[in-house]
């Protein structure tokens, strides 16, 4: 029996941080994600986020990931995108048996919000335009999982060059800039707690993960990424399914992000 991971958090008061419970039941008590008949939907991002084992992700990335899906099948397009890109992003980051640091991401976060700050929106998205084209050069890690998970087992995560790992970074100003793009103030509320847990983690990984999302929700991110969407739908469809198409679908997202990024930069 494959068991499933069922998250519940809870506050015992109005000033203390959520208190976490972790039931588990067998997976054939949980109903499939149904389609919503879009591109981009939760059937989507559950089929492929079950590619990775939900026992190696804790609890805090649960909660994450079970915040996407319901994102996703938001009507607006940006929302749609917003969670394509955080989903592809996070994957990214959970493909790898070492995980490496936040460094690359958290670099760019805190180049990106001082740009904003600074007005120097031109600066802001070639710093996006580079960002994607960097996730485009480690897509293939998500496509490792799929067709050589022992590989994949014992990969390494991109590093950089930073201070702590990149474990600190501009982060409240970060997700003022990303409630622009917010449409659903509760559903944004819940990914932005979701995500803080996060970058408050102890571990690399929950480190890693919550910058990627940070990042990911970033408006130029999106932006470039809904460009190059009709690409990276295909990659995550034929990731969920195992399609014997995997690689040339990933090769096509790749060089579909990098003409979105090239276009935005």
């Amino acid at each position: 029996m494959l068991p499933i991971i069922l998250v519940l958090l809870f506050a015992t008061s109005a000033l203390a941080a959520p208190t976490v419970q972790v039931i588990l039941n067998s997976i054939d008590e949980v109903p499939p994600e149904p389609s919503n008949g879009r591109p981009i939907g939760a059937f989507l991002l559950t089929n492929a986020f079950d590619v990775i084992d939900g026992g190696e992700k804790n609890v805090n990335i649960h909660y994450l990931l079970d915040i996407l899906p319901q994102m996703s099948n938001l009507p607006d397009k940006t929302s749609q995108a917003a969670a394509l890109a955080q989903a592809v992003a996070i994957m990214i980051e959970l493909s790898t048996g070492y995980p490496g640091d936040a460094c690359v991401t958290s670099n760019f976060i805190d180049f990106y919000v001082n740009a904003i700050r600074s007005g120097n929106v031109r600066a802001a998205r070639a710093a996006a335009a580079s960002h994607v084209r960097g996730l485009a050069s480690v897509l293939n890690s998500i496509t490792q999982v799929v067709l050589n998970p022992v590989t994949s087992r014992f990969a390494n995560g991109r590093r950089g060059t930073c201070q702590a790992g990149g474990a600190a970074y501009q982060f409240e100003a970060a997700w003022d800039i990303a409630s622009s793009n917010a449409a659903s103030a509760d559903l944004f509320q819940e990914q932005y707690c979701a995500v803080k847990r996060l970058y408050n983690g102890f571990s690399a990984i929950s480190r890693n993960v919550g910058a990627a999302a940070t990042a990911a929700a970033l408006p130029d991110i999106i932006e470039i990424v809904k460009e190059a969407s009709g690409a990276l739908v295909n990659l995550l469809v034929a990731v969920g399914s195992g399609s014997g198409n995997i690689v040339q679908a990933t090769s096509i997202a790749q060089q579909a992000l990098i003409s979105a990024a090239n276009n935005h930069s």
